[in-house]
């Protein structure tokens, strides 16, 4: 399905938003929209929703008056599809933006890096094909941070051969895997093992669905986690944006906050000023989302570095911080960027809608449940009175969540 609308004039450079994630792709589709920008959407499947997937086929993106030209593309495990789209879609006698919004369309953009330049600004490292992939390794990210002293847990990787695998006897238990690429895999595989038996128990597991690369990490019992947002061009680096989780979703949405909550910078500035100066020698432009955890014991430890922004930085966004904003002036009408007037206000919590309806529908939460934390909430990330249309349109997909709710019961029943 495609919706074209006549080209904006007025000399409003293009901003070609892509990803999966509908509620990542709104929320910047409104940020660039907000700041003078025609904004073009893709939306990227792996593969067409199935029938009975109802939510997955949700486009509240597609009816936000900031979008002008909204188009889909199924992949079918052929990426080429994603960059012959994105050049039908690029402006004539222009040369537009290209923003990637999660990790699967940041991966194909910068593997293909090349074939875009001549029509687009693309976000890279060193503006090289597939630096981005390459820092996608957790592993690497860890062994390049260390050399600025960033704390982190111990870990180790282990891969599969040939449906084998070997575990080094230097694994320090308990200890938790996950992914060592997360696009690669999903956040079921991650979980807690005591001991050697359990974490040979969990690799069977993964070899039996496939290949594996995973990091195995130290455990640590986590107080708190928190997402740093930030970017870096050529004017410099600036990371205004911290967040702490108050709520995080379950099951395949582990990791991901439902409920967030603005939070200081200061007494996190020694090792923001680390990051960033981990994230300047990478030579990478673009917007950044830096996690981290606090233990239980005080401690805070680097987690992992994402080279794209995500739907939280419509927090900052509405707090008068639009970084995307920022970094598309930079970028298309070379406007220089003050990072000292980036002072958010703390204490604000935010929600995502799409996360809490997928709660719902996986009975997670209930209706109350539901109701109670919208009304909680200082900023939305769907929900917008200045472009009301994409939440009209969420909002009926609530109805399609119960139905699913009720599925969900019958079958975890008969189990």
């Amino acid at each position: 399905m495609k919706k074209e609308c006549m080209e904006q004039s007025n000399n409003m450079p293009t901003v070609v938003v892509t990803g999966r994630n509908y509620c990542n792709i709104l929320t910047m589709a409104r940020a660039f929209g907000k700041a003078g920008y025609n904004v073009k959407v893709l939306r990227i499947y792996k593969k067409k929703p199935r029938a009975l997937n109802l939510l997955a086929k949700m486009e509240p993106d597609k009816d936000s008056k900031y979008v002008s030209a909204f188009r889909e593309c199924i992949v079918n495990d052929n990426i080429q599809r994603i960059i012959d789209s994105l050049l039908e879609m690029a402006p004539k006698g222009e040369k537009a933006l290209v923003f990637p919004v999660d990790d699967y369309s940041c991966h194909a953009v910068d593997e293909n890096m090349d074939a875009l330049e001549s029509r687009y600004y693309v976000p890279g490292i060193e503006g090289r094909q597939g630096g981005i992939v390459e820092l996608m390794d957790k592993d690497r990210q860890k062994k390049l941070a260390k050399d600025f002293d960033i704390p982190m847990l111990e870990s180790t990787v282990i891969k599969s051969e040939d449906g084998s695998f070997t575990i080094p006897d230097d694994v320090i238990y308990p200890c938790f895997i996950k992914p060592n690429v997360s696009m690669k895999s999903t956040k079921s595989t991650m979980t807690k093992c005591e001991n050697r038996e359990e974490l040979e128990s969990a690799l069977e597991k993964c070899v039996q669905k496939g290949g594996f690369e995973m990091l195995v990490e130290e455990y640590a019992e986590i107080k708190q986690e928190y997402s740093l947002l930030g970017m870096n061009t050529h004017g410099g680096i600036t990371a205004p944006g911290l967040f702490r989780v108050i709520e995080g979703g379950h099951k395949e949405r582990k990791g991901v906050a439902l409920i967030g909550e603005t939070v200081d910078t200061k007494p996190f500035q020694e090792l923001i000023d680390k990051c960033s100066r981990f994230i300047r020698s990478l030579n990478f432009m673009g917007m950044f989302d830096v996690d981290f955890i606090e233990t239980t014991d005080g401690k805070v430890y680097f987690v992992e570095l994402n080279f794209r922004a995500g739907a939280s930085t419509h927090v900052l966004t509405e707090l008068g911080i639009n970084l995307p904003g920022s970094f598309a002036d930079q970028v298309l009408r070379q406007k220089d960027f003050d990072a000292g007037e980036c002072k958010p206000e703390y204490g604000r919590r935010f929600i995502s809608e799409k996360i809490l309806i997928e709660e719902f529908a996986r009975d997670d939460v209930d209706v109350s449940g539901v109701r109670d934390r919208m009304k909680k909430a200082d900023i939305c990330f769907i929900k917008d009175d200045d472009d009301p249309k994409p939440y009209n349109t969420f909002k009926k997909y609530y109805f399609v969540a119960a139905m699913m709710r009720v599925l969900f019961k019958i079958k975890s029943g008969s189990k």
